[in-house]
C-alpha cells in the first residue's frame, strides 16, 4: 500500500534505501548506474534520498550528478541550482563548469554559457576529446545565440562553423564577411567541379587510348589488366 503523497516508484526507492542502506550498499552507485542507463526519474529519486539523509561525510558530487539528471529531464532551473551549490564547494571543477555552461545555453543565457565553456576549455589539452567537444558546444551556443536575435539560419551556421565566440561572429556577419565567404565557397566549389571534370576527362581519354584501336594505342605500353589481355587476344 502506497503512502499518501508517495508514488509507487518513490516507495520502492525508499524501501530499497531502508533495506539495503544498512548493509553498506552505495545508493549513489545505484543512482549513477541508473543515470548512465537513461533512467533519469528513478535515479533522481535515489539522488534526492541521499541528499535528504546524507552520511556524516557527504559526497558533494551527487549535486553535480543530479544537476546532469535535471538537465536531461529539461528541468533547467533545478539543474542550475544544484550545479551552483556544487561549484560553491569546488569552484574550479572543469566538468561542473562545463555542465553549467550546457545549462545556461539551454536556458538561453548564451553569454554566461560562452564564458563557462571557455573556462572549461582552457583546462583541457588542445588534442583531447573533451577540448574538441567543448569547441563544438561553443559553436552551437553561438548558433543558437545568433538565431535568437533573428540571424538567418545559414548565416548562423556560418558563425557556428567559423567563429568560436558570439561577438566575433555577429560583427563579421554584419560587416559583410558572410557575403565574402559565400563568394569564396562558390569559387572553391567551381574549382572542385573543374578538377572532378578534368579527372573524368583524363580517365575517359585513358580508356579510349587503351581500348580503341588507333595509332595512339600501343599494346606494348598498355596496362595488363584482364580486359586489356582479352582485347590483345582478340586482335591476334
Amino acid at each position: 500500500m502506497c503512502k499518501k503523497g508517495v508514488s509507487p516508484s518513490e516507495e520502492s526507492a525508499i524501501d530499497y534505501f531502508n533495506k539495503k542502506g544498512k548493509t553498506g550498499v552505495s545508493i549513489t552507485t545505484l543512482a549513477n548506474k541508473l543515470a548512465e542507463d537513461g533512467h533519469y526519474e528513478l535515479s533522481l529519486i535515489y539522488y534526492t534520498l541521499y541528499l535528504m539523509y546524507p552520511p556524516m561525510v557527504m559526497d558533494a558530487s551527487v549535486l553535480c550528478n543530479r544537476a546532469h539528471v535535471f538537465l536531461q529531464m529539461e528541468r533547467y532551473e533545478e539543474a542550475l541550482k544544484d550545479i551552483n551549490l556544487f561549484l560553491g564547494y569546488f569552484p574550479d571543477h572543469p566538468v561542473a563548469v562545463w555542465r553549467r555552461a550546457d545549462i545556461y545555453s539551454s536556458l538561453g543565457r548564451y553569454k554566461e554559457a560562452e564564458k563557462d565553456y571557455n573556462d572549461a576549455k582552457n583546462v583541457f589539452n588542445g588534442d583531447s576529446a573533451e577540448f574538441d567537444e567543448i569547441r563544438r558546444a561553443i559553436g552551437w551556443n553561438t548558433y543558437f545565440a545568433l538565431r535568437a536575435i533573428g540571424i538567418p539560419e545559414i548565416q548562423a551556421g556560418y558563425g557556428r562553423d567559423y567563429h568560436e565566440d558570439f561577438d566575433t561572429a555577429l560583427n563579421n556577419i554584419r560587416n559583410g564577411a558572410f557575403g565574402d565567404w559565400v563568394v569564396m565557397m562558390r569559387i572553391v566549389k567551381l574549382q572542385k567541379s573543374k578538377e572532378i571534370w578534368n579527372r573524368k576527362l583524363r580517365l575517359h581519354l585513358l580508356v579510349i587510348n587503351h581500348f580503341k584501336p588507333s595509332e595512339i594505342f600501343n599494346p606494348n605500353e598498355a596496362i595488363h589488366t584482364k580486359q586489356t589481355k582479352r582485347r590483345l587476344r582478340m586482335k591476334k
